[in-house]
C-alpha cells in the first residue's frame, strides 16, 4: 500500500443531528443506521426514497455514507493520498486519468479504482449544485477501496468502482503481480489468490493436461494456456467457490444452528455424513470440496416456511475439454439433506 500522503483537516464539519444531514434528491437518512469504524469514526448510510428521475446524479444506493463524527481521525488512519481534481466539471474526462487501488478481477472487471465518471459523481455529491467550491473540496484515496470526499454538504465516504479493461490505457505494472504456484499473476485479492492456488492444483490433478503458462487478465477472469495451446479460463465465481470450500470434510464436522421464528434448529455433520470423498466420481463431476448450508423452502402459494433443510454441499469439477474451442470446465454443487425440519409441526 502506498505511503499515506493524505493530510487530515481538523476543521471538517460533520452533522450531529437529523436536521443537519444534507438534502440529496431521492435519498433519506436514518440516524440509527450507524456504521462504526476504527478510531471512533461514525457514518450513516442513505436509503433510496424513490426512483430518481431528472435529479442530480449521485452514486448508487449504499455506495456512499455521510460521516457524522471523527472525519479527521478516519482520514489520518486510512488515507493514502489526495487526488488532484480538475477546475471544472467539463474538464474531468480530459484531465483526470483513472487511479487504480487494486488489480483484481473480484468485481467482474480487471481493477478497482476511480475514473473520471466516479470522480464527478463524488464531487457533485459532496459539493451540491453549482460550480465546484475548491475551497471546501478534498478528494482522498483511502484504504478499503474508498474515497474520502469533502464539500459544501459535508464529508462522505464513496465506494470505488470496478474498472473494465477497455476503459484503461494501462496494463498491470510489475508490482501488481504475485507469485501463485509457478505463475506470476496480477491479482491483489487474498481470497482470489487462494482460489487461484487451488485452481492450479485441481486442474493439474484431474485434467488430462497441465497449465503451461499464464496468459493475461481480462474482465472477471484470469486466462491460462495448456501445454497443447488451449485456453483455460478461471473466472471470479469459480475462484470464489474454490477459496471458500473445505478440502477435507472433517473440517466441516460439528453442530450447526439456525434461528427461525423464535425456535433454534440444530443439525450435526459427523463422520457418517459425507458419502463421497475427495476425488470420487459424482454424477455431476469429480468431488473437490465441501460446504454446509441452511436452505429455507417456502410454500408455493405463500411466504410461509414449509421446510428447513440442513445440507451437505459437494463441490464438483466438471471437465469438458472438447465442448468448445477452449478447454472448458465448470465448478458445480450438489446438495443432499443432513436433516430436514417442518417448523409448522413444531409450533
Amino acid at each position: 500500500m502506498p505511503e499515506n500522503t493524505a493530510t487530515a483537516n481538523p476543521q471538517y464539519r460533520t452533522p450531529q443531528r437529523q436536521e443537519d444531514l444534507p438534502e440529496i434528491a431521492g435519498y433519506g437518512w436514518e440516524l440509527h443506521h450507524y456504521n462504526h469504524y476504527d478510531c471512533g469514526t461514525t457514518t450513516v448510510s442513505p436509503w433510496r426514497k424513490r426512483s430518481i428521475e431528472n435529479a442530480e446524479q449521485t452514486p448508487g444506493e449504499d455506495s456512499f455514507e455521510c460521516v457524522t463524527a471523527n472525519a479527521a481521525a478516519y482520514l489520518e488512519a486510512n488515507g493514502i493520498r489526495e487526488l488532484d481534481v480538475p477546475q471544472y466539471y467539463s474538464r474531468f474526462h480530459d484531465e483526470f486519468e483513472p487511479v487504480i487501488a487494486e488489480w483484481t478481477i473480484r468485481k467482474h472487471a480487471i481493477a478497482i479504482g476511480v475514473n473520471s465518471t466516479l470522480l464527478e459523481l463524488a464531487v457533485r455529491l459532496a459539493n451540491g449544485k453549482g460550480r465546484i467550491n475548491h475551497s471546501t473540496l478534498e478528494v482522498h484515496l483511502c484504504e478499503g477501496n474508498t474515497l474520502f470526499v469533502t464539500g459544501n454538504r459535508g464529508v462522505f465516504l464513496v465506494d470505488l468502482w470496478p474498472l473494465k479493461a477497455h476503459s484503461l490505457d494501462e496494463e498491470p505494472p510489475a508490482a501488481a503481480y504475485t507469485a501463485i504456484q509457478r505463475f506470476n499473476i496480477p491479482e491483489d485479492d487474498p481470497d482470489l489468490q487462494k482460489g487461484l492456488r487451488r485452481f492450479i492444483d485441481i486442474f493439474d490433478t484431474y485434467a488430462d493436461t497441465t497449465l503451461a503458462s499464464y496468459d493475461s487478465a481480462s474482465d472477471g477472469r484470469h486466462n491460462f494456456q495448456t501445454a497443447e495451446g488451449d485456453s483455460v479460463y478461471a473466472n471470479t465465481s469459480i475462484l470464489t467457490r474454490l477459496a471458500g470450500m473445505a478440502l477435507d470434510e472433517r473440517d466441516c464436522r460439528g453442530t450447526y444452528s439456525y434461528e427461525y421464528d423464535g425456535t433454534t434448529y440444530s443439525s450435526t455433520w459427523d463422520e457418517t455424513t459425507a458419502e463421497y470423498a475427495i476425488g470420487d466420481e459424482h454424477f455431476r463431476g469429480i468431488v473437490i470440496g465441501y460446504e454446509h448450508r441452511w436452505r429455507e423452502e417456502d410454500y408455493v402459494m405463500g411466504n410461509e416456511l414449509y421446510q428447513l433443510h440442513s445440507e451437505i454441499r459437494y463441490v464438483c469439477l466438471d471437465l469438458r475439454p472438447e465442448k468448445y474451442s477452449y478447454y472448458d470446465l465448470r465448478v458445480v454443487t450438489v446438495e443432499e439433506d443432513i436433516d430436514a425440519f417442518e417448523p409448522q409441526e413444531d409450533t
